[in-house]
């Protein structure tokens, strides 16, 4: 089976741009007070079932997994966007459902004259 046919058989449930506030960065000034930080997560999975059935047992409580990566988010103090996006990639993939995630984070104050500073990792 080529990488494209296998692609195709994933359904996707997205979460795009979660905003949460956390202490993150490397450096002394960015550690005083909590910075923004917009987390998507591309879910991969066979969510078929929870198409016909309407319910919620056949695919992913995004809800629930949001509270989770909110309440992880904010007691983290990691120095790295990299190391919170491992972190949730971690989370997403504890879902029974989920057989592969992307995760991107997005600090908007990490570089001036820029929108933001982005990392993004796949993991299964």
């Amino acid at each position: 089976m080529t990488q494209r046919s296998q692609e195709q058989k994933f359904d996707k449930i997205k979460i795009n741009e979660l905003s949460v506030r956390c202490i993150i960065g490397s450096e002394d000034y960015e550690r005083e007070e909590e910075q923004e930080v917009l987390i998507s997560l591309t879910l991969y999975g066979d969510f078929s079932r929870a198409t016909r059935t309407d319910d919620l047992q056949y695919t992913v409580d995004y809800s629930e997994l949001k509270e989770r990566i909110v309440k992880i988010a904010r007691k983290s103090k990691f120095q790295l966007i990299e190391a919170l996006a491992r972190k949730t990639a971690e989370i997403a993939v504890e879902y029974e459902k989920v057989e592969k995630v992307k995760v991107s984070v997005k600090k908007p104050s990490a570089l001036r004259f820029t929108d933001s500073a982005e990392v993004e990792i796949t993991r299964s």
